[in-house]
């Protein structure tokens, strides 16, 4: 994630953003209720919150990488931005608001938090 890549490829990685939003999107009312910062490894509960807390580090990554207008001086990167936020970025900031309104694990809260203020600025 961290090296240029080509449009093509941004367009390919646009495919997997519909996966970690609903990812970054998913409540468990039960894992919900009293989340406890450390899960005992190999339970739902574990993997649930791990894959929240990856599946927002990813997208916060490819967003400081590869869709933000500010970083970039190049053209190309521009128009991906502008097709990334029209597309995705909205449902995105939606997606993390709704999940302040359940309790959470502080590093998926992190991240969360990390890739919304990357989506605002």
């Amino acid at each position: 994630m961290h090296y240029e890549i080509t449009q093509e490829i941004k367009q390919i990685a646009c495919n997997w953003m519909v996966l970690l939003h609903t990812v970054i999107g998913a409540s468990n009312p039960k894992y919900d209720q009293h989340p406890e910062d450390i899960q005992p490894r190999e339970t739902e509960e574990f993997y649930y919150f791990h894959s929240k807390k990856w599946a927002t580090r990813i997208i916060l990554r490819f967003i400081q990488k590869h869709a933000k207008e500010k970083n970039y001086n190049k053209e190309d990167n521009k128009l991906f931005s502008d097709h990334w936020y029209t597309h995705y970025g909205g449902a995105l900031v939606n997606a993390l608001i709704g999940q302040f309104a359940i309790n959470t694990t502080k590093k998926v809260r992190y991240f969360q938090l990390k890739c919304l203020q990357s989506l605002i600025n």
